[in-house]
């Protein structure tokens, strides 16, 4: 057998380099193709929110305070400026009591994304506030009601917890209760060590909570038991839960961070359209959808820790069924964890309700 057999010859050597080096040339244009789509898919899918577009009627505009004669609002930022980082938000979320349609329901979120970092304050329910200063108190979970709900109930709720703290949120989320627990469905269940027996029933509600104690992996439904939990049918003990909103609170913050704690994992990013889809449905405000992805995916991707985020409640004094900010831990919260721009802010700029010396309510504003 001739020995030339096995071997190729100049031409055929170079036209085989000519079609591996085309072959490579394909796959990198292809490569690039794919690339640009996929850009222009995350371009048209992730949308970063604006900062600077938070307003709420200005000088001049009125509010119907109900039973009474229009408010005029002279809602004026207390601090503005350059912002401590590049990307720092700040996100009034509030959900609804199911009987009562209260917002019982406040937070106000913190989310540093330059430097990977949040803060989660709850505002008590009872918190007393001098709605539109005009001396006239009430809680602050009856705001939005009060002011007709939709748009202009979320305007007044808004302003005062504006007023709490000195600056407007740059962005509002009224959220279903019915999304907590879809989300924990989403991903698989969550394990939590659940700090107390809990047992109760609300027939009018059709509200039956009944979880035990210890470590667990709830799904959706024991989820939102959990998060509706408050107290135990009486002659039940709970082993240590007070039955106090502060109390219910504690409960409902530990969850929520273990909840993150697992959305966080590297695991659940190919989830992140999934919950995002969850959180269009049952969310309503100024965020869109494509605006939420690219928080989750900044969050996820980014490399957010759950230790990074703090949960907390407004720190408050209580005064009989009431409560009323604690001004300087307040102050000094504000400051470090919610504030987004370098500017202060002081205590002479905002309006809280206080006790003086002879039990008569006043209000620092």
């Amino acid at each position: 057998m001739s020995s030339y057999a096995g071997k190729r010859t100049k031409k055929e050597d170079h036209a085989g380099k000519r079609r591996g080096r085309m072959a490579v040339l394909i796959i990198l244009a292809c490569l690039v193709a794919l690339g640009l789509l996929a850009a222009a898919v995350y371009k048209s899918v992730v949308v970063k929110p604006e900062l600077g577009q938070n307003r709420l009627p200005g000088a001049g505009d009125e509010a119907v305070d109900p039973g009474r004669e229009p408010v005029d609002i002279d809602v004026v930022e207390k601090v503005d400026g350059q912002r401590k980082s590049k990307d720092f938000y700040t996100i009034l979320v509030v959900g609804t009591d199911v009987a009562s349609n209260s917002t019982d329901t406040i937070m106000l979120v913190s989310y540093d994304v330059t430097n990977q970092s949040a803060t989660v304050m709850s505002i008590p329910r009872d918190t007393l506030v001098n709605t539109f200063g005009t001396g006239r108190y009430t809680r602050i979970n009856s705001v939005y009601a009060a002011y007709g709900r939709g748009q202009k109930g979320m305007d007044a709720l808004t302003y005062e917890v504006s007023e709490l703290v000195g600056f407007i949120p740059d962005y509002r989320m009224f959220i279903k209760w019915e999304l907590v627990g879809l989300m924990v469905e989403a991903i698989g269940g969550v394990e939590f060590d659940v700090p107390y027996h809990m047992e109760y029933d609300d027939p009018a509600q059709d509200l039956h909570i009944y979880l035990e104690k210890g470590l667990q992996t709830l799904n959706g439904d024991q989820a939102m038991q959990l998060v509706r939990w408050r107290k135990n049918n009486a002659g039940v003990s709970s082993g240590g839960g007070t039955g106090s909103d502060i109390n219910r609170l504690q409960v409902q913050q530990s969850f929520l961070k273990a909840v993150l704690k697992q959305i966080l994992q590297i695991k659940n990013v190919t989830r992140i359209g999934e919950l995002a889809k969850l959180l269009g449905e049952n969310v309503e405000g100024d965020l869109t959808v494509s605006n939420l992805i690219w928080f989750a995916t900044s969050a996820v991707m980014g490399g957010l820790d759950s230790d990074a985020v703090e949960f907390c409640t407004m720190p408050v004094k209580p005064e009989g069924v009431y409560v009323y900010p604690d001004q300087e831990p307040l102050l000094e919260l504000i400051n470090t964890k919610l504030n987004p721009y370098r500017e202060d802010v002081t205590i002479k700029q905002l309006d809280l309700i206080y006790v003086d010396g002879n039990g008569n309510l006043r209000s620092t504003g």
